[in-house]
């Protein structure tokens, strides 16, 4: 296992690619990779299909607990956050967050940028909510 601190320090400025989809291609590396990535060093259960927009859908729920983005909710940190826009959406994981912006640890947003920390509101790109791994 590793910890959230640990993680970003050893993926930040860099390029992660956890599932072999685009091994030749930095500016193609997508935000979904941070997110299998934290699973495979954490040893969970991962989420293994669907673009960043699908993962609300596509997460076994016996590992993982699906809350719904609302005026007063707070993610976790070390949370998978899911935010809709453009075709695929966006993934990234928790770092910080109170009911008004939530830092992200993610890749590939804006499109072709390596692992770094973002500060997002909850709206633009509107947060559909986030994924909380509660298996074993």
């Amino acid at each position: 296992m590793i910890n959230l601190c640990e993680f970003t320090e050893k993926w930040r400025g860099k390029f992660v690619e956890a599932d072999g989809s685009s091994p030749n291609s930095p500016t193609y590396r997508q935000c979904v990779d941070v997110v299998k990535q934290w699973e495979i060093e954490n040893g969970w259960k991962k989420i293994t299909r669907g673009n960043a927009i699908d993962y609300a859908n596509n997460a076994d729920g016996q590992f993982y607990k699906f809350e719904k983005n609302t005026p007063r909710g707070v993610p976790a940190l070390g949370s998978i956050i899911i935010f809709s826009g453009g075709k695929w959406g966006h993934v990234g994981i928790v770092l910080a967050a109170n009911v008004r912006a939530v830092a992200v640890f993610s890749q590939n947003y804006p499109i072709g940028d390596v692992c770094s920390t973002r500060w997002f509101n909850y709206i633009t790109p509107r947060c559909i909510g986030w994924l909380t791994y509660i298996g074993p």
